[in-house]
């Protein structure tokens, strides 16, 4: 390494001005909403899968460190670093300019290259490295630049200029924060993604034009960074270990961190939500730690004073790597009961509650809670490495471009061993342990090199046999229980809310699979009696529910028999694989393509066979692991048939499927006469919001259906009049493994499935007009920022199918098929379903429709939905069967003990018959029981009789023909043993699950 520098200039006072730190604080925004914006843009490019996104993240943090090196250098050469600062800041908004020209053209220039390597995993990484490069190398190498040149600016020969530029460093994260906070809460939100990215050149413009101005006074800058004559006589080896070990401890701390950081917020993400809000919030909490600790450590630097061969900051680095180690195993620990955490200070706060405002300030403390202390020891590492290296060294601007070159580098390759490598090998538990580890050994070896080399090997060697001993363990968990995560749903935090009813969820259900893949954690999961659930990221995607059945068939089934000839069929989203396996049944089909994103939901998927006709083994499906929406933006091929698994828009990069340049790319794929469905959620959304979804999806496809379903409207489109033929639409919904479907979900044969749809296109239009519906686009995002809005209102759901009920029509194409025309059956359902969704089933005036639809209009399909879900309903509330009554001791009086057998229904073919003591609400026993419902109803009463003629035969003969009744405790302790042994031979719990 270089130490004897070029002749230096005239020294002269450095500038710290606090214009400095306002441009600064500028830059570091600007670059931040840089990073957000450009990632979305070129995620529509390269599509949305981790590999692509990780690819452009390390070409934008590459450019970062190329920048922090190179640039480094050329700072210590430059006599007017005021100006070139100022440069660099101009040069970047002309880049985001040219960005903007570069998105409109890049899927033209991608397309042809993607197609051209045929889904070779190499071969597209390397054309998504380029096109990336091309578009980000030069910004962001004059980013990484600015940091090194500035602190050229703010160091001087005193004590003081090692404080001032990590005072400087958090002042740029804190323009980070900004920049995140900005983008996601504001600037995206209300005004769209170029208007956002032109806000950033114009902060980038900003600052460099006030900096040209401020640096036309600035005289020619000496050799700031030199030392005093007393560190400059001492000789260079003295500092050179040091150094060495301070570059590699940051990077160390970079990869560490990065890794920290994606996988904190794959945990947390299972509490928060992916929303857009969400996302913000993490990374926001994230970087203000980094900003407090670099302010917190300027300040410490800047008090103590430089003394002859000062290992201060060397040793205080060394012991920060090992708080921090020690701050994020306490995190990871922590985390082992997460959910509970976060429930306890969301609901403090306020926001489990259904105001965005509080639920995002409840994000906000969760997420800083976890982050806060390592981030922020994170942030002071970052100015005591710069301080060990600059120490020794005559050139300022590039000991802080070598510090920053080594971290961003370390970064780099932290975030993709941990999305990568790291959580596929070993899970996210033992991977922030093995983090730890590599962390804390990192510190440990850097303070033992004080003591000498053979202290720093042995420490090295130690540090290398933890690592292995818990790589060993493989993807064992030490400190948390997946089947704890695995159960975990965020919207049903009330089987959260005490540690007994957690217990209890823990006892009851039973993980089917689980798995912390690349993209999301993953599980599926079945209550006992329940139905089975898919669940991503704490969220439930799909289930065994009949309303989500009818959902998910009726996006299979619907487009299938509409289409005369569907041959080509492309899904998009596997999830339980229910409207994949819809498409499968239909003979006519004889290629279909599913596009998954994520690998690792492919087994869960599979769990669902008995529900989606084992579609992952149809030898006519195709799987391509790939962004669907980038599929079809690179593929040739057109399809008579497009649909897609149900994915709601407030979840982090789905609303980019609900666009209007989606549409018009799906309509461009199909084949003449193709049809494409398109789910749309009734629930956390605005009436607004749906007729958001229903005009861009109308603006895109000439003709229109709208189908509804129990909680959920699918849109049916095509660019041809839909030309429905009774007769083959009879002949082919009655078929088979199809009439068996339909009939599950009450849309037998070809009358009951026409029953569901709703209206035409011109209904449709008008209702998106009466609700204000606006266009969704790649630009405005109008469905991600306000859907997460709607999260937790619950009356949304009634509300939207009050809106919608209202534009019921018998379209054209309906008609002429001699279909719909029973406007009575229609407005009697239409109104007892809005009851329903309210909260009013059962109820007089919901059970006064239904007899009214079942006595007039028997046949109506809809009208047996609502009867079956009326039954369900009623059948799950506890219906007391039988009971006994005794008496017994309870603090010194006596009280009746009259044990009850009750029975409800948690689902169709499921009975739970439980005995409890009314007084206590104490239960004593309970039996699962499965069966065909009809069955079920002898099963409950037999099963009750039995439990109390049990428990009648042996209380005699327990306590004895006494004159006094039996004490409680004993008398409870013995019911529970009776009645425990004669439930056993009912409970048939441990067998499957039957359709």
């Amino acid at each position: 390494m270089e130490r004897t520098p070029r002749e230096p200039h005239p020294p002269s006072r450095p500038i710290a001005s606090p214009i400095l730190h306002v441009l600064f604080f500028l830059s570091g925004a600007a670059a931040l909403v840089y990073q957000v914006t450009w990632a979305r843009s070129l995620s529509l490019v390269f599509g949305g899968t981790h590999l692509a996104v990780a690819t452009v993240l390390a070409v934008f943090m590459g450019g970062l460190a190329l920048g922090s090196a190179w640039l480094g250098r050329r700072a210590d050469r430059t006599a007017r670093p005021l100006r070139l600062y100022g440069l660099l800041e101009l040069g970047i908004g002309v880049c985001g300019l040219g960005f903007m020209l570069f998105v409109d053209h890049a899927t033209a220039f991608y397309a042809p290259l993607a197609r051209a390597a045929d889904g070779h995993p190499a071969l597209l990484t390397a054309m998504r490295v380029a096109l990336a490069a091309g578009a980000m190398i030069v910004p962001t190498t004059l980013m990484g630049g600015t940091l090194p040149v500035l602190s050229r600016l703010v160091v001087g020969g005193d004590d003081e200029g090692r404080g001032r530029v990590a005072r400087l460093y958090a002042t740029n994260t804190l323009g980070a924060v900004a920049g995140v906070l900005l983008s996601g809460f504001v600037l995206l939100r209300l005004f769209g993604v170029d208007a956002t990215m032109a806000t950033a050149v114009g902060l980038n413009v900003l600052a460099g034009a006030a900096a040209l101005t401020a640096g036309r006074s600035e005289r020619a800058a000496g050799d700031v960074g030199a030392p005093s004559a007393g560190m400059a006589a001492r000789p260079v080896a003295v500092m050179a270990w040091p150094e060495r070990f301070a570059l590699g401890g940051i990077a160390v701390g970079g990869f560490c961190a990065l890794g920290y950081e994606v996988l904190w917020t794959r945990t947390l993400t299972m509490v928060v939500g992916t929303s857009t809000y969400s996302f913000a919030i993490m990374l926001a909490a994230f970087l203000g730690g980094i900003t407090l600790g670099s302010f917190l450590c300027g300040a410490w630097l800047a008090r103590r004073r430089r003394r002859e061969d000062d290992r201060g900051p060397v040793a205080a680095f060394a012991m920060v790597e090992i708080a921090l180690a020690t701050a994020a195993l306490a995190t990871t620990a922590l985390m082992s009961r997460l959910p509970e955490h976060a429930l306890r200070l969301q609901g403090v706060f306020g926001g489990d509650g259904p105001a965005p405002g509080a639920r995002n300030a409840a994000t906000a403390i969760v997420a800083v809670a976890v982050m806060l202390v390592p981030a922020a020891l994170s942030g002071a590492a970052f100015p005591l490495a710069t301080s060990v290296v600059a120490a020794g060294r005559r050139r300022v601007g590039r000991a802080v471009g070598d510090v920053a070159t080594c971290n961003t580098a370390g970064a780099i390759l932290g975030a993709a061993a941990a999305g990568f490598v790291l959580v596929q090998a070993f899970g996210v538990e033992r991977s922030l342990l093995l983090l730890v580890a590599l962390q804390a050994g990192a510190g440990a070896v850097i303070a033992a090199r004080a003591a000498g080399r053979r202290a720093a090997v042995a420490a090295a060697v130690a540090v290398f046999a933890l690592l292995a001993a818990l790589g060993a363990g493989g993807a064992r968990n030490l400190l948390w229980n997946p089947r704890y995560f695995a159960i975990f749903v965020n919207n049903q935090r009330d089987l959260f809310e005490s540690r007994e009813r957690i217990e209890r969820g823990l006892e009851i259900v039973d993980v089917v699979y689980y798995h912390e893949g690349v993209n999301e954690t993953i599980s599926v999961i079945r209550p006992l009696g329940g139905d089975q659930a898919f669940i991503v990221n704490g969220r439930s995607e799909a289930t065994t529910v009949r309303a989500d059945m009818q959902c998910q068939y009726a996006l299979g089934h619907v487009p299938m028999l509409l289409h005369p000839a569907p041959e080509r069929v492309f899904v998009l989203g596997s999830g339980s694989g229910m409207t994949l396996g819809a498409t499968t049944l239909h003979p006519e089909a004889r290629s279909i393509t599913l596009a998954e994103i994520e690998r690792d939901v492919l087994p869960a998927t599979r769990t669902f066979a008995e529900w989606n006709h084992r579609a992952l083994d149809n030898p006519k499906v195709r799987v391509v692991h790939d962004d669907g929406r980038n599929f079809l933006a690179v593929t040739d091929e057109r399809f008579d048939v497009i649909t897609a698994d149900p994915i709601h828009p407030w979840s982090g990069g789905a609303a980019y499927l609900y666009t209007d340049e989606y549409f018009r790319l799906a309509a461009s794929r199909l084949a003449p006469g193709g049809i494409i469905a398109q789910w749309l959620p009734l629930y956390e959304l605005t009436p607004q919001d749906v007729g958001t979804v229903v005009r861009t999806f109308a603006r895109n496809f000439e003709h229109v259906l709208v189908w509804l379903t129990w909680w959920d409207a699918e849109l049916i489109g095509s660019n041809q009049p839909f030309a429905i033929d009774p007769e083959a639409l009879a002949r082919r919904a009655s078929a088979g493994a199809v009439a068996a479907d339909l009939a599950a979900v009450n849309m037998a044969g070809e009358t009951g499935l026409l029953d569901y749809c709703l209206t035409g296109t011109r209904g449709a239009r008008a209702f998106a007009d009466a609700v204000d519906g606006l266009v969704n686009t790649d630009d405005n995002l109008r469905l991600e920022f306000s859907a997460p809005r709607s999260i937790g209102r619950p009356e949304l759901m009634a509300a939207n199918m009050a809106a919608l009920i209202g534009y019921r029509e018998t379209p054209p194409e309906l008609a002429a098929a001699g279909a719909g025309g029973r406007p009575e059956a229609a407005r009697l359902a239409d109104r007892a379903h809005v009851l329903a969704l309210g909260g009013a089933l059962p109820g007089p005036e919901f059970a006064s429709l239904s007899r009214s639809l079942a006595e007039r209009h028997p046949d109506y399909a809809p009208g047996g939905y609502l009867r079956r879900e009326e039954a369900a309903q009623r059948a799950a509330q506890p219906r007391p069967l039988a009971s006994e009554s005794f008496v017994v001791r309870s603090g010194g009086r006596h009280r009746p003990f009259q044990p009850t057998a009750v029975a409800m229904r948690p689902s169709e073919r499921w009975s739970v018959v439980a005995v409890v003591d009314p007084d206590t609400r104490e239960m004593l026993a309970d039996a699962y029981l499965s069966g065909d419902p009809a069955a079920l109803d002898l099963a409950e009463r037999a099963c009750a009789t039995e439990l109390m003629a049990a428990l009648r035969t042996a209380w005699g003969p327990s306590f004895g023909p006494a004159p006094a009744p039996p004490d409680e405790y004993q008398a409870v302790a013995r019911a529970r043993d009776i009645l425990g042994k004669a439930a056993a031979a009912w409970d048939r719990r441990s067998e499957p699950t039957a359709r």
